[in-house]
């Protein structure tokens, strides 16, 4: 009864992820039944989820010198080993998982997601369909192998798999914005812009989504709305400076105050940007107003 309770008050504070405290628990249950896998799991997903991936690798190891066929064991040292970017042992736990349960779409996934980190995407592709076709509605299943299509060029394939997704997970804003850049790469600016504002619906402030908006009206000759849109991404986040010195340039052309110029180049300048900090430091600018 004593071992039960103390469990459910470290699945409760897991459930809140206030995992310190869980782990607290978790080991005060192994203190007294020192050989329970389950909770040694526990312990394992508590670290993981805290970032402490060689904590978690260490009770790992505990279960499967107690119980060397238990096949969720290796499958979270995979896991763990690639979260540390040691993607060969990686793979050798996810092979080992798969080997004892090879069917399952989670040790699909996780190996298909190794060999992806590999560079090896033939092998990933072929791991991951099988997971997909074993779980057809599975996001992470779908949004991997979404990625293993674009990094081959297969962008109809990817363009398949994120408009299924749009459609199962009408609510997660990734597969709009995906989609969006897919179309924003290939040229279909009114596509992309479709679906970088239905992400936008969903994340009204995400500075990423605004800065791929800027780009299709950059791209589209819309230079007026592209630097507003612009703007509202280096607000949200005044870091997002990418391509900042396109945005720079391009302001010297338009019919817009010296004061907006200067505002926009500062943040350039502040964060890093060193054509912006050299344009302001030369009073180039001003332009006619100098």
């Amino acid at each position: 009864y004593v071992v039960r309770e103390i469990s459910d008050k470290g699945f409760e504070q897991k459930k809140k992820r206030n995992f310190s405290d869980a782990i607290t628990l978790f080991e005060r249950v192994l203190g007294l039944n020192g050989s329970d896998i389950h909770t040694m799991m526990s312990i394992a997903n508590c670290y993981h989820e805290l970032g402490q991936y060689s904590s978690g690798i260490e009770y790992l190891n505990k279960i499967i010198q107690i119980s060397p066929d238990y096949h969720a064991a290796y499958n979270n040292l995979s896991i763990c080993y690639s979260e540390l970017g040691d993607y060969e042992r990686a793979k050798e736990y996810a092979e080992r998982a798969l080997e004892l349960n090879p069917t399952y779409p989670d040790y699909l996934y996780t190996l298909g997601s190794v060999f992806r980190n590999l560079g090896n995407y033939g092998e990933a592709l072929k791991f991951l369909m099988k997971a997909d076709q074993s779980d057809p509605n599975k996001k992470d299943i779908m949004y991997e192998l979404a990625n293993c299509y674009t990094a081959t060029d297969a962008t109809d394939k990817a363009v398949k798999i994120l408009e299924r997704m749009t459609l199962l997970f009408p609510k997660e804003p990734l597969s709009f914005i995906d989609l969006g850049i897919i179309y924003l790469n290939n040229k279909l600016y009114k596509n992309g812009m479709d679906y970088f504002k239905s992400a936008l619906e969903l994340e009204p402030d995400d500075p990423v989504i605004y800065y791929n908006i800027a780009v299709a009206y950059r791209e589209t000759n819309q230079d007026n709305l592209a630097v507003d849109i612009y703007m509202k991404a280096l607000l949200r986040n005044p870091e997002l400076v990418v391509d900042f010195w396109e945005y720079g340039n391009l302001l010297l052309d338009l019919d817009i105050s010296t004061e907006f110029k200067y505002e926009i180049l500062s943040f350039g300048a502040e964060y890093g940007d060193v054509k912006a900090k050299e344009e302001l430091e030369g009073n180039l600018w001003l332009g006619e107003e100098e």
